[in-house]
């Protein structure tokens, strides 16, 4: 009976010790699986429709992207809901690294106007990779063709909201910028935001439909180069690259007035962080490449490269200045 049990201890014993060599071995498979990312083609969701501008530029940095990588990286173009369509396919997507999204500065305003119940928290951080600030630009053809942007100052303290201000639709980007204008300088304004693209404002202010109107500069720059429009100001403290180089800031001027567009690289929640090194450390380099570079310059769009945990701090401190001015406006949905 003794002998018995000792024989079926034995055997219990190897059993154990067999399904424990298993284990190992398995864990073993998959540490090198993991090392091994990618092994197929990466999707990268683009929230826009294919030619935008944000489409374009996001297709520059992952040409430079996948070779590093050893792997393609494919375009997945999702436009729609301001953005959010991608991002809500984004969220759903499998973790695994092989689904990941170029965002804007759409990820941190849609939660608080109410469009989708995420922010850039909720994600799975690979890095930011650049941030540019809008453009004050004036009408030629209007009653008052503002050559300065402090003939803009002096006429609009002179004349409270005599001035139009062309922008965006409300709670956009440059509707925000324009409220911060407004507060930032003192004048009243007559904002009047509008339903169509960047590029339908510009067509209206250089049709006379406004006086001035906030702008990005790649949208502007056929109508500053045609001279429908005036290029008067940088909003924030930095100026552009380029042949715009010599164009005042809004800081140049006294005003402390800054908001600014970026885009950056993020994936589903809970995404394994070795796999987001791997990302990140693609996209830096891709970054640092001269063609890249080069590239970026010549749409006047800086490039600066921030790893996981500045992207974070970046984008609360651009969503804390949206929140401002949405509650202010009585349009915040969501703190």
């Amino acid at each position: 009976m003794t002998a018995t049990l000792e024989r079926k201890g034995k055997e219990m014993k190897r059993v154990l010790f067999g399904i424990l060599i298993l284990f190992l071995m398995v864990s073993g498979v998959v540490t090198s699986a993991s090392a091994e990312y990618p092994e197929r083609p990466i999707n990268c969701i683009v929230p826009t429709e294919a030619g935008a501008d944000q489409d374009i530029m996001v297709r520059k940095i992952l040409e430079k992207a996948s070779p590093v990588l050893g792997k393609p990286i494919i375009v997945v173009n999702k436009p729609g809901g301001g953005q959010t369509i991608g991002y809500m396919e984004t969220y759903k997507a499998r973790p695994d690294g092989y689904t990941i999204c170029a965002f804007t500065g759409s990820i941190v305003t849609g939660k608080m106007l109410g469009f989708f119940p995420y922010d850039h928290h909720d994600f799975t951080p690979v890095c930011l990779l650049g941030y540019g600030s809008s453009i004050i630009i004036s009408s030629t053809k209007t009653e008052n063709p503002f050559n300065t942007f402090d003939e803009v100052v002096s006429f609009g303290k002179a004349n409270p909201g005599k001035i139009r201000l062309l922008t965006s639709a409300a709670g956009g980007a440059l509707w925000v910028t324009a409220q911060l204008l407004q507060e930032g300088t003192g004048v009243k304004f007559n904002i009047i935001p509008q339903e169509g693209s960047g590029g339908f404002v510009i067509g209206q202010l250089a049709g006379g439909h406004g006086d001035i109107a906030t702008a990005f500069v790649m949208a502007a720059k056929p109508q500053i180069e045609a001279g429908g429009v005036r290029f008067l100001a940088v909003v924030g403290s930095e100026r552009l690259p380029g042949k715009f180089k010599d164009v005042k800031t809004l800081k140049d001027f006294g005003y402390d007035v800054n908001l600014r567009g970026f885009r950056g690289i993020m994936g589903p929640p809970k995404m394994p962080k070795e796999v987001a090194d791997k990302l990140m450390k693609a996209f830096e380099l891709a970054t640092q490449d001269a063609d890249v570079q080069a590239f970026y310059e010549q749409r006047f769009d800086p490039l600066h490269f921030m790893p996981p945990e500045q992207m974070i701090k970046f984008c609360d401190n651009e969503q804390s200045i949206n929140r401002r001015v949405l509650d202010k406006a009585g349009m915040l949905k969501q703190k």
